[in-house]
């Protein structure tokens, strides 16, 4: 017996002061939408920092600081959990997120591919994920900041199907979250 998860597909790229041109917003719901057209993949989401302005202090260069290891969602296409609305923010990504972090810290670029999701016993931390999702790909998006100043923003591709991405999957998902990095 299968048992189905009632999902919705939608698309939607929340407004980011760090990519603010609705050319740029274009770019990445195009790049979000292509994962999903080009893989197995059925979700793609991406996750981004959470940073806060510090009003105290406008011409230092801590204005957009990093929150504690907070992640938020800035995009989102394909098939998402039927306890989201039409807005990203609503989605919870847990407090402890240690695969999350250790994708996203500053200067990795390697991806971590999962694929068996229901046997990873940090399965709690994809709750923004659907649950029946078999397959988790996070890739770092290196975003520059200032020149020199650079984070990591994280892809993360999810699918229905155990072991479903081929080599060339994860190739062209790494190029598309590169390219993402380019427009953020």
């Amino acid at each position: 017996t299968t048992t189905t998860t009632t999902t919705t597909a939608t698309t939607a790229i929340e407004k980011d002061e760090s990519s603010s041109s609705s050319s740029s917003q274009s770019l990445l719901s195009w790049a979000l939408q292509s994962l999903i057209t080009a893989t197995p993949a059925k979700t793609a989401i991406l996750i981004l920092p959470k940073t806060q302005d510090d009003d105290d202090d406008n011409d230092n260069k801590k204005d957009n600081k990093t929150i504690n290891n907070k992640w938020q969602i800035v995009g989102r296409v394909g098939v998402v959990p039927p306890t989201t609305t039409t807005t990203t923010t609503n989605m919870n990504i847990p407090e402890k997120s240690p695969i999350l972090d250790r994708v996203g810290s500053t200067g990795n670029v390697k991806e971590t591919y999962l694929p068996t999701l229901q046997a990873l016993p940090g399965r709690f931390e994809f709750t923004y994920l659907p649950s029946n999702t078999q397959l988790a790909l996070l890739i770092p998006i290196t975003i520059m900041e200032d020149g020199s100043n650079n984070k990591n923003g994280v892809l993360v591709v999810g699918s229905d199907t155990a072991k479903s991405f081929t080599p060339r999957d994860i190739a062209w998902s790494r190029i598309i979250a590169q390219r993402m990095g380019d427009y953020l």
